[in-house]
C-alpha cells in the first residue's frame, strides 16, 4: 500500500518535517495540527514541510496528500494530438486519489455529533473502565 501521509508529534523546537509521497501540485499537500487544518508552513523543497513556528510539545502533526479531483489534470480536444505527459498526469491523478481512498483511516472527526446510536454499539462492549467514575451508573 502506498504511503500518502505521515504523522509526527511536535516538540516545541523542530520546524522541518519530511514526507515521502509524490504529488502533482503543492496545493495537494495538507497539514493539520491536533486535527485542525493549518497553512502556517512553507515547502522549502519538494519533500519538507517547514512550520512558521515550531508545533508545541505533544501536538499531533499530520502531513498528507489530498489530490484535487475537481478538474482533470489535462483535457483533450478533438483533432489535437494526445501527449504522453497529459496521459501520465491524468493517470497519476487517478492513481493518487485511489491510493488516498484506500489508505483512509476513519477518524472521530469523520463522524457528525450524535451520529452514533446505541444500535451501532455491540452489546456488552462497554465496560466500567469506559465510563467516567463520576457518572454514577449502577
Amino acid at each position: 500500500m502506498a504511503t500518502t501521509e505521515h504523522f509526527y508529534t511536535g516538540n516545541n523546537s523542530t520546524t522541518d518535517y519530511s514526507f515521502t509521497f509524490p504529488y502533482l501540485k503543492t496545493d495537494d499537500i495538507k497539514v493539520t495540527l491536533d486535527a485542525v487544518a493549518t497553512t502556517a508552513y512553507t515547502l522549502p523543497n519538494s519533500t519538507t514541510v517547514r512550520f512558521n513556528t515550531a508545533p508545541g510539545t505533544g501536538v499531533d502533526i499530520h502531513i498528507y496528500r489530498e489530490t484535487d479531483v475537481d478538474t482533470a489534470k489535462a483535457t483533450y480536444a478533438a483533432g489535437s494530438s494526445i501527449r504522453a505527459v497529459d496521459l501520465n498526469n491524468n493517470e497519476d491523478q487517478t492513481l493518487y486519489t485511489l491510493q488516498e481512498l484506500q489508505g483512509q483511516v476513519i477518524k472521530t472527526t469523520d463522524f457528525k455529533d450524535q451520529s452514533i446510536t446505541s444500535a451501532k454499539i455491540v452489546d456488552g462492549s462497554i465496560v466500567n473502565a469506559d465510563i467516567n467514575a463520576s457518572a454514577a451508573i449502577a
